[in-house]
């Protein structure tokens, strides 16, 4: 509901007050003489019994009248001209002219009023916003003419949006109410040009950041499919790796690997050294035993054993199989088989090669997880996904390193940081960069060169420096990782930037940290937004808590949420209104004879369809008592459930008033049509006294002549 301007209020009033002192006086000579024929006749007994009475004493109300007119016109003229709103009087048809401007026109628009008066609105009104303006103006006269048919007086306005055209020639985007005075439209205006262009400036910016974001997301997808890709060429390069392993198996598995000689029954014939050094038997423990007595693999393995023995003992090829080793303390180890049928002291025995393959298996869970998480993370159109890609990268880079192929490795993933409009960094034990690498000039404005021998405290504001020093020498002393540490840092031109730092510990051989590897995400747009978000919410929250309306959330047709004015509008704390229906705090039926539930439900589901509701309501208290109200539905969706808001407002007092006041109105009108005739016959005496007047004027001079 759009809320009336105080000013416009003021104005009523102040006409109100004039008309209905005007006829206070006329109601008291009423009230003191009775009846409209002993008014009359006494009045004319008075006026020409008492030739003497001076005539500024028998029109002693209309003086006071007048008097009291001009402090109303007075208060109304200093109003008008020290306003900061822009106030004009046109006339009442389709296409306007200026009455009256007041000086804020000058100020903002460059006009005095001599360069409006007179002159048609519309010549100023940009014309694409002339159509907004000719439905308001149609529509207006239309109310007039109600006016003039019905005697009503119509208390209407309306609220516009246009643009204005200022003497320089620039266009100002203006917000208007339009008000219905007399005979006069008063548009009361306020500048919101500034408004319109920030609010054209953060579309603008919303636009930009969105493109961005979907670059991004193309970019990331693009990376992710490369990794994808690699992870195929990956498995192709182990399954190579595994047939090359069948044929050189028996050269170099008995070097490298366990490797133990049983015969046809499992009973063991030879072990090698790497088996004591592995699972902690001796040779003493196991030759001449038969492995299914020993507690050297799990049950579950023993059985695949035997299994495979058997068939390599009947010619079959078996192929390499994992099975469970264990420690003599009990630990278990994963372990690939590899055997081969051979003759030992000239009788037919079998070959195994215990190869141990638990970083291979950790390798794969963390393969496996990283996949999982990628997966996942390639849905998400966040930050979330580099993050994720990073993790991802980070794996199949230690496991590169794993396999000794760590200058491979490396050059993958520089060539993939290239791509990223993020930039990664190298920094050696003292923290000073030895290597800057992707888009840091488009980050912090400077080239990888300028940066290279500083370090990153260097680029930040002293009272960061501390901060940030503070937890990077504790993640160092630990030799942890460090992840997502938000740090602000001075561009190369002096503004702010802050970035989202991700690393990794740099270790020799030996596990000395010697620095840290990582990457830097430029974040400032986002803490802005968030910013914006954090500020936008305590703003409403405040508007909601603040209130001078009762302000409701529904589900369906059930209150769930409410502001503190409820509690004092209903007369009842907050834990009586929750989880109850709005006809519940209403009487049986309302004014117009229809029950309270069937309307209520019906206004809800209008509401719930998509169209506003806007209308006045009988309401109960807590203790029973009924109020009136003006209600507004409006449907909204809260984290993606569609509820109904409901704003309530306590209108007792305005109907009390409007009751009053046309009980008053009635009353005048009465009291009108009872003393028209005796007014129009003081008139008529007015003019014969001033005549006689006249005419003794006139004969004492013909007698002093």
């Amino acid at each position: 509901m759009v809320k009336e301007p105080d000013i416009v209020k003021e104005m009523k009033e102040t006409e109100k007050l004039g008309k209905f002192q005007s006829k206070q006086i006329i109601c008291e000579e009423f009230e003191t003489h009775k009846s409209v024929e002993n008014v009359s006749e006494e009045a004319v007994v008075l006026i020409e019994n008492d030739s003497k009475r001076k005539e500024g004493e028998i029109y002693f109300n209309y003086g006071t009248i007048k008097d009291e007119l001009r402090k109303i016109k007075e208060k109304y003229r200093l109003i008008t001209e020290n306003t900061h709103d822009l106030i004009a009087l046109t006339t009442f048809k389709l296409n306007p002219t200026y009455t009256y401007t007041n000086p804020s026109l000058k100020k903002v628009l460059g006009y005095r009023s001599e360069d409006l008066i007179g002159k048609p609105c519309l010549d100023f009104i940009h014309p694409k916003d002339k159509k907004k303006l000719f439905p308001l103006l149609k529509k207006y006269v239309g109310m007039k003419a109600s006016n003039l048919l019905t005697g009503k007086n119509l208390n209407v306005f309306e609220r516009i949006e246009y643009r204005f055209k200022d003497k320089s020639g620039n266009w100002h985007y203006l917000e208007s109410t339009v008000n219905m005075i007399g005979d006069e439209l008063l548009f009361i205006s306020k500048d919101i040009t500034e408004r319109k262009k920030a609010e054209e400036a953060l579309r603008k910016a919303h636009d930009e950041l969105e493109m961005q974001v979907q670059e991004r997301t193309a970019k990331l997808a693009k990376s992710n499919e490369q990794l994808k890709l690699e992870i195929v060429e990956r498995k192709k390069v182990e399954e190579e790796l595994k047939e090359s392993q069948k044929h050189f198996q028996m050269l170099f598995s008995s070097i490298v690997d366990p490797v133990v000689i049983v015969d046809s029954k499992g009973k063991f014939l030879e072990i090698s050294d790497k088996l004591e050094k592995k699972l902690g038997f001796t040779r003493e423990e196991l030759l001449g035993r038969n492995f299914l007595t020993v507690t050297i693999v799990t049950k579950k393995s023993k059985v695949s054993l035997i299994k495979n023995l058997a068939k390599r003992m009947a010619g079959m090829e078996v192929t390499p199989y994992e099975i469970e080793a264990l420690t003599k303390d009990g630990e278990k180890i994963p372990a690939e088989v590899n055997a081969a049928k051979i003759v030992y002291k000239g009788k037919p025995a079998d070959m195994v090669v215990f190869r141990d393959i638990t970083e291979r298996k950790k390798a794969e869970e963390a393969l496996r997880k990283a996949h999982d998480e990628l997966e996942m993370q390639v849905q998400e159109r966040t930050a979330k996904l580099a993050k994720s890609n990073e993790q991802l990268k980070l794996e199949i880079t230690e496991r590169k390193k794993a396999e000794k192929d760590m200058q491979v490795s490396k050059q993958k993933f520089r060539d993939v940081m290239f791509s990223s409009s993020d930039w990664m960094w190298e920094v050696d034990i003292n923290g000073n960069y030895s290597y800057i690498g992707g888009k840091v000039e488009d980050v912090l404005g400077y080239k990888p060169g300028e940066l290279i021998g500083k370090t990153p405290f260097d680029l930040m504001p002293e009272g960061e420096v501390k901060k940030i020093k503070d937890v990077f020498v504790r993640i160092a002393e630990q030799k942890k990782g460090i992840k997502d540490l938000e740090n602000w840092n001075l561009h190369k031109d002096g503004h702010p930037v802050c970035l989202l730092t991700n690393g990794v510990p740099i270790m020799d051989e030996d596990g000395n940290l010697i620095g840290y590897r990582g990457v830097d995400k430029d974040i400032t747009e986002w803490k802005k937004t968030n910013k914006r978000i954090a500020d936008s919410e305590r703003k409403f929250r405040s508007i909601f808590e603040n209130a001078n309306d009762a302000i409701f959330l529904m589900s369906e047709d059930t209150f769930i949420e409410c502001n503190p004015k409820t509690e004092e509008i209903f007369g009842c704390c907050r834990g009586d209104i929750l989880q109850r229906k709005p006809y519940e705090f209403s009487p049986p039926y309302q004014p117009d004879g229809r029950d309270s539930k069937e309307k209520a439900l019906e206004r809800i589901n209008a509401a719930f369809a998509g169209e506003p509701q806007f209308f006045e309501w009988q309401h109960k208290k807590l203790d029973g008592t009924l109020f009136n109200a003006e209600v507004n539905l409006n449907r909204v969706e809260i984290e993606g459930e569609t509820m109904l808001q409901a704003i309530v407002r306590d209108i007792t007092w305005r109907k009390k008033a409007d009751d009053e006041l046309k009980k008053k109105i009635d009353e005048l009108e009465r009291y009108k049509k009872v003393t028209i005739g005796r007014e129009l016959r003081l008139i008529e005496l007015k003019k014969k006294i001033m005549q006689f007047e006249k005419e003794k004027v006139e004969s004492w001079r013909t007698e002093n002549e």
